[in-house]
């Protein structure tokens, strides 16, 4: 078998998500032609897909110094760097791939947008959630990041815009009708982020942000003890920083 049959045999296994047999093919690979990027790039992304955050970093390292153009795995270490929370990092990456990718990819462009969103860069996260569209992705997430962003903007109209565009493209996906549900709380429109909040709840029941808005806009309607019950079963979940500040201010309420 030689160097490209190694590859070929990677990437099916990669299709099937055989992650583990399509390392060891790369690792084949990597074998015969040390000096290539391609092997290190590519096992990279199953390291990375295996949850092997250090060893993908390591073999992205090893691949952007055999080829400082690398720009593919410029993405994953962004990718993983993301994962980690390190926001500012995986910005630098993604945006050194965009500049140095020969095309425009709709990928880059969302995976640059999601770092801005996460550095409350908002009108920069827009802008490249809006060029991922235009360059033709129809993926959910694009439209909920972008509806995350306009909604952090108070920009609730074209938020829920988005928000549905991502129900028809995902009905079974909570997070949709969670975007839509924030962008009603923040609208004033609490009926409506009430039923959006519990189709997500009826999706995934484990969602702690559809119940935190649950019991947000049922504290805006004055109903104090589900608005309590509600924000304390999304603590219950996940806790954080605002939901219990939101739910000492409900508790406060006469």
């Amino acid at each position: 078998m030689d160097y490209e049959e190694c590859l070929q045999m990677a990437n099916e296994y990669m299709e099937n998500e055989q992650y583990g047999k399509a390392g060891k093919a790369f690792d084949k690979a990597i074998e015969m032609d040390p000096g290539n990027s391609f092997g290190y790039s590519g096992r990279a992304i199953t390291y990375f897909l295996q949850g092997k955050h250090d060893l993908a970093l390591k073999d992205c390292d090893m691949a952007i110094k055999l080829d400082p153009d690398d720009y593919a795995s410029m993405g994953v270490r962004g990718d993983i760097y993301y994962s980690q929370e390190k926001y500012e990092l995986a910005f630098k990456e993604f945006d050194m791939a965009l500049k140095l990718s020969p095309e425009p990819q709709d990928v880059l462009y969302e995976d640059r947008g999601k770092a801005y969103l996460m550095l409350d860069r908002c009108d920069k996260a827009i802008e490249d959630f809006s060029r991922a569209i235009e360059l033709g992705s129809n993926d959910v997430n694009t439209y909920l990041h972008r509806g995350l962003s306009y909604t952090e903007q108070k920009q609730y109209d074209l938020a829920i815009k988005d928000a549905n565009k991502a129900v028809k493209l995902a009905p079974d996906n909570s997070f949709s009708y969670v975007v839509r549900a924030d962008a009603y709380l923040g609208k004033g429109e609490y009926d409506k982020a009430i039923v959006d909040a519990e189709k997500a709840i009826e999706l995934d029941d484990d969602n702690a942000i559809a119940w935190s808005i649950y019991g947000q806009a049922h504290g805006k309607k004055g109903n104090k003890e589900k608005a309590i019950a509600y924000l304390e079963k999304a603590l219950s979940i996940e806790q954080n920083d605002e939901r219990e500040e939101e739910l000492r201010k409900i508790r406060e309420l006469p």
